[in-house]
């Protein structure tokens, strides 16, 4: 993978060691970002020009940050779930978007399994319309 290039990227789980793989998840575009500082900001574009900023990740599991640019301005609410790796859905929310525009915060600390997320490696999906971003998200306490 090189700096500055783009590249088509879909997010696959495997329950027996690789023999076959489930999807989670469409494919999305994802550009390698060598400059960008390590560890504070997960930022998703698309060829329509909307951007998704998480941060910070890695993350302690108390609050996430969201910043979110769509195309559409007339989209009211956008959906956000977070998968744990085997593809099960840790936390579902919807939230509400004014003139294609989010900046809230996301409390982790209340998933849909009851209790903390645990260490690891989660996968962001949110979804706006027609258009949905997916990115990882690393918690470590």
């Amino acid at each position: 993978m090189n700096d500055g290039e783009t590249y088509d990227v879909t997010v696959q789980a495997s329950f027996n060691n690789g023999a076959s793989y489930c999807i989670v998840g469409e494919i999305c575009l994802v550009t390698i970002n060598n400059n960008a500082i390590a560890g504070q900001q997960s930022i998703a574009l698309n060829e329509k020009g909307s951007a998704l900023n998480l941060w910070p990740n890695p993350n302690n599991g108390d609050l996430l940050n969201m910043s979110l640019h769509i195309a559409d301005p007339f989209i009211s609410t956008v959906s956000m779930d977070i998968f744990d790796l085997s593809g099960k859905r840790m936390i579902a929310r919807t939230v509400g978007i004014q003139d294609g525009l989010i900046n809230t915060t996301i409390d982790l600390s209340r998933s849909s399994a009851g209790g903390d997320l645990a260490d690891g490696m989660y996968v962001v999906k949110v979804t706006a319309g027609d258009e949905v971003f997916t990115q990882r998200m690393v918690i470590q306490k």
